[in-house]
């Protein structure tokens, strides 16, 4: 399990994850089962082990309204955050006017090759 400490109070950047030895999260209720083939949702076995498609997993464990999270993948490496982590507001030192632009965080996530999509299996 991870933990997200919040953001920096000097720098305003957020601070990283870190990994917790014990949960203490609880789930409550009883278990559900969702026929992911009557959605045309996709699931592989390969190698002993039963894979889904990232954006399926994102929607089942971190995509619930309260939180407002959402997991992005470049081709490289998968960013989990909202969309206000890859935008920063920043002011003209000229004229003072406001604007948006990529984070560094943002960047990471634009910063990649784009290839041609793999064969669908």
């Amino acid at each position: 399990m991870l933990s997200f400490s919040g953001w920096n109070s000097v720098t305003g950047e957020p601070e990283l994850f870190q990994r917790l030895d014990a949960s203490s999260l609880e789930r409550q209720g009883s278990p559900q089962d969702i026929p992911l083939g009557e959605y045309a949702i996709p699931m592989v076995r390969q190698d002993g082990l039963y894979l889904i498609p990232l954006h399926t997993a994102a929607e089942l464990t971190i995509n619930l309204p309260i939180i407002r999270m959402g997991c992005c993948y470049n081709g490289n490496a998968v960013f989990l955050g909202d969309s206000s982590m890859f935008v920063e507001t920043v002011r003209d030192p000229l004229t003072g006017e406001a604007f948006q632009r990529l984070s560094e965080l943002g960047q990471a996530v634009f910063d990649c090759k784009f290839t041609k999509r793999s064969p669908e299996r």
